[in-house]
């Protein structure tokens, strides 16, 4: 943890002209110590950059700096999506679906999802680091397990309640990457959650016990504040669940939408197959060995084949006309 803490940490402020020169220097280990930077943001002044910290589908990080309108280009974002990770201010759970990207705010967690990137606001917190080492193992060795917090104390009043249970197994290793980076934001907001009930029930039981004993307004106090507490663990445990129960219910809706179009595209193919075999049928009555007018006739064959064509049509529109009446279809 600590060597990922150094290589993630921020690079120290330099002047103009070192700053183009560091950014070409090679560090101790071969790298760039600057590698992925967006340079054409320090040319516009009055916008600030900010250390992001970059995670690639492979399992590669990275620490980039880009200004606000940079980010907002490059993941297609509206710049009130952006604010929501700004840590200056204090916004409830949320995590926003967007056309290109995902932005999620959970907790600890603030963070772009897209495609092929996730891109994290770099930070010393223990969790988000914790996050990133999360997601790396993941996409680089294909084995999902549950998430594991530091601590010893929180272990082990975790594995007194078989916390190692509590999420269950993970998904399979062939969802994409965006719901796979998802996945672990999710597993590292409830295991933040479940740190601070621990923390909390290691101080309710003596508070509650010295209550017992002597009931004073000290103790009174303390207990008020430890009941607060839990009150707002306990809105922001339910605004979590809501926000994952509404994402379950949008996908389910848009999977129904999807498997809908296919029951839909399905129906018109088996449609335009009964039309297409009209001509077998025409083909295999004309194919029989029995002699009549008609084959002496040269111009014979085309109208056969445009009677039997005009036919299919009609016969196709039929149907079509009665899905849009009986509103199988949205047509």
């Amino acid at each position: 943890m600590a060597d990922l803490k150094e290589r993630l940490l921020p690079p120290k402020p330099q002047s103009a002209v070192n700053l183009r020169d560091a950014s070409y220097r090679a560090s101790a280990s071969g790298r760039q110590p600057f590698q992925g930077m967006d340079l054409l943001g320090l040319k516009k002044r009055g916008q600030g950059l900010r250390s992001w910290i970059r995670v690639d589908t492979s399992g590669n990080s990275q620490i980039i700096e880009v200004d606000k309108f940079t980010m907002m280009r490059r993941c297609d974002l509206p710049a009130r999506d952006l604010r929501l990770l700004d840590p200056l201010f204090v916004y409830p759970s949320t995590i926003l679906g967007r056309e290109k990207a995902i932005v999620v705010n959970l907790e600890q967690i603030r963070c772009i999802i897209t495609a092929d990137e996730v891109l994290l606001l770099n930070s010393l917190d223990s969790y988000v680091l914790q996050y990133v080492v999360e997601l790396q193992r993941r996409l680089t060795s294909g084995v999902g397990e549950v998430w594991q917090s530091e601590g010893p104390e929180l272990n082990r009043r975790r594995s007194s309640r078989s916390f190692d249970n509590s999420f269950g197994s993970t998904s399979p290793d062939y969802l994409p990457f965006e719901f796979r980076a998802l996945e672990v934001a999710l597993e590292a907001a409830c295991t933040f959650l479940d740190s601070q009930a621990a923390e909390l029930e290691i101080e309710a039981y003596p508070l509650l016990d010295e209550l017992t004993s002597k009931i004073s307004t000290l103790n009174l106090e303390r207990v008020r504040r430890l009941k607060s507490r839990l009150v707002a663990l306990t809105r922001r445990v339910q605004k979590l669940k809501e926000y994952i129960d509404d994402t379950e219910d949008f996908i389910n809706i848009q999977l129904d939408n999807v498997r809908n179009q296919l029951i839909q595209f399905e129906l018109l193919l088996t449609t335009a197959t009964f039309v297409v075999a009209i001509f077998g049928v025409v083909a295999g009555i004309f194919g029989m060995n029995f002699a009549i007018p008609l084959f002496d006739d040269p111009g014979a064959f085309k109208w056969v084949l445009i009677v039997t064509g005009i036919c299919g049509i009609i016969i196709f529109c039929a149907f079509v006309w009665f899905f849009k009446y009986r509103r199988l279809m949205p047509l």
